[in-house]
């Protein structure tokens, strides 16, 4: 008889946040389709270029959600016990949300030019493609990586026992954290910018959140 561990139950939460913000998403699509047919439609209340930044955004946020979701479902079954310290995946749950919150009016920050800048960086808003939240954001994600492998793999066995399915998925935990490291960097020549946004956009996303 399978065990049902409460971990298991918050991954229903992540699941349901990541289906919220994937219909949040499509209604996004759905603006844009209608605003490429007629560019007056919800001009001065939201404009293509912050209706298009949302969109392409909510796009990586639900895909982080159905990650953080399947990783809490499997992990206690690698495991076969409980993840440790559960009140930290709560204390996540409730993080995603807010980031999420921050990045849709810091959106609107970017429309008027403001992104904070303070010792260099931008700290409320960086308006990079794919990358839209400021340093303050950028932090608070690493941070919610950080806490989010430290209970995978405190929860693992020792690692001379783990079997194929853990070493991938105590990778992927790890390299959550650590690519996203290469979005935090901000250097005034665009290409080297571009080329640590590039780095993110696909190694991160694609290579760790889809895999």
């Amino acid at each position: 008889m399978q065990i049902e561990y409460q971990t298991q139950r918050l991954s229903l939460r992540f699941f349901m946040l990541m289906l919220v913000l994937f219909v949040v998403q499509v209604i996004y699509g759905m603006i844009l389709a209608a605003q490429q047919v007629d560019p007056t439609i919800l001009q001065g209340w939201l404009n293509f270029n912050v209706a298009r930044a949302e969109h392409l955004n909510l796009g990586i946020m639900w895909i982080v959600c159905g990650f953080i979701g399947a990783i809490l479902f499997v992990a206690p079954l690698l495991a076969k016990r409980e993840m440790v310290a559960p009140w930290l995946i709560k204390f996540l749950f409730y993080a995603v949300i807010g980031i999420v919150i921050w990045n849709f009016f810091t959106q609107f920050l970017a429309e008027r030019g403001i992104a904070g800048w303070w010792l260099g960086q931008p700290w409320l808003q960086q308006g990079l493609e794919y990358l839209e939240a400021g340093r303050i954001a950028g932090l608070l994600i690493l941070v919610g990586f950080v806490i989010l492998a430290f209970v995978v793999l405190r929860t693992f066995p020792r690692v001379r026992e783990w079997n194929e399915v853990h070493w991938g998925l105590g990778m992927g935990v790890g390299a959550l954290a650590v690519v996203w490291v290469f979005g935090l960097f901000y250097v005034a020549r665009l290409d080297l910018q571009e080329y640590f946004r590039w780095f993110v956009v696909h190694y991160w996303v694609e290579g760790v959140c889809r895999r």
